[in-house]
């Protein structure tokens, strides 16, 4: 358990494997590491890094191509932000074993299977999502994520990433960590595709904020991305240094703030208000949880109901 007063680091994982039942396979204990973190460790941080690792993947021209083509960002970037979120928390809210788990995986499948997505894309996608936070977390983050933590992600990642049916996925977290940095040298480049997309979700994020504060959001994202490479080949600028200074000194303050207290400490980040409240989705309130068949692109989800509704419940 988290600590009321200051955080003691690392306690959290040992004291989950120390109590862990002689009849939990492996699978199991990573799982229980992998929802702490994102219930009550650190779930703030990994779903803001997992929505910003989204924009990664825009700076591969490939990936932005097929996305452009979709246009599934630039007219509902919005809803591509709450089908994240939902998709995130759909799998890691739920043991592996679970009904709700298993839907949503194959809901996933589904949508996927509608497009020509290259295998090494979908690797990259994937190891964004797990890799992005971890390293949100190195710096921003109460304290880092300890080897056992790093290791129960990257086995939960190899479990989601067989359940896709994705092929050649790197084993280890330093394989991931080594196959994503050959992948980025051989293809991040820019392309006018990747700004385009890139500008759908910024609307989409912008969006969730009042007017008034809305012209500061692209600044603001564009410092998370901490990678001015990247914000080159996305197409943009590398922000000034009163914008990083500003946005820097507000992450860093959060980090002081996180040592000594954490909201999530007892109840789960996923039965707080954020988790459930999806804007572009009708009703936007759910108080458990998102709605399975409202996930995913528009038109497929309308061929869909009009061929006989989902076919996964």
């Amino acid at each position: 358990m988290l600590l009321s007063a200051k955080y003691e680091p690392q306690d959290q994982a040992e004291k989950n494997l120390e109590q862990k039942d002689d009849n939990l396979d492996t699978g199991s204990v990573s799982f229980r590491i992998s929802q702490n973190i994102v219930e009550h460790d650190f779930p703030l941080e990994f779903v803001l890094a997992g929505e910003l690792a989204q924009m990664e993947t825009f700076a591969i021209p490939r990936i932005s191509k097929l996305l452009h083509r979709t246009r599934q960002y630039e007219s509902e970037g919005l809803k591509r932000l709450d089908d994240t979120k939902a998709t995130m928390y759909g799998i890691f809210s739920n043991d592996p074993k679970s009904i709700e788990r298993k839907q949503m995986v194959e809901h996933l499948n589904w949508v996927h299977s509608h497009y020509d997505i290259h295998n090494d894309d979908n690797i990259y996608t994937l190891i964004r999502m797990f890799l992005h936070p971890i390293e949100w977390i190195e710096k921003w983050g109460r304290r880092p994520l300890n080897v056992t933590e790093k290791n129960a992600l990257a086995e939960e990642l190899l479990r989601i990433s067989r359940e896709m049916q994705i092929e050649d996925m790197p084993k280890t977290y330093e394989e991931m960590m080594t196959w994503q940095d050959s992948y980025r040298a051989e293809y991040q480049a820019y392309h006018p595709d990747n700004l385009a997309v890139s500008e759908g979700m910024i609307n989409g994020i912008k969006q969730h904020f009042p007017a008034p504060f809305r012209p500061l959001v692209k600044q603001v994202v564009l410092v998370l991305l901490d990678n001015d490479m990247l914000v080159q080949a996305l197409g943009y600028k590398s922000p000034g240094r009163v914008s990083k200074g500003f946005v820097n000194l507000m992450l860093k303050s959060w980090k002081q703030i996180s040592r000594w207290h954490n909201p999530w400490q007892e109840k789960k980040f996923s039965d707080g208000w954020f988790l459930n409240y999806y804007p572009s989705y009708e009703g936007a309130e759910y108080p458990n949880g998102f709605e399975l068949n409202k996930l995913g692109p528009k038109k497929l989800l309308a061929a869909r109901e009009k061929n006989g509704g989902c076919p996964f419940h």
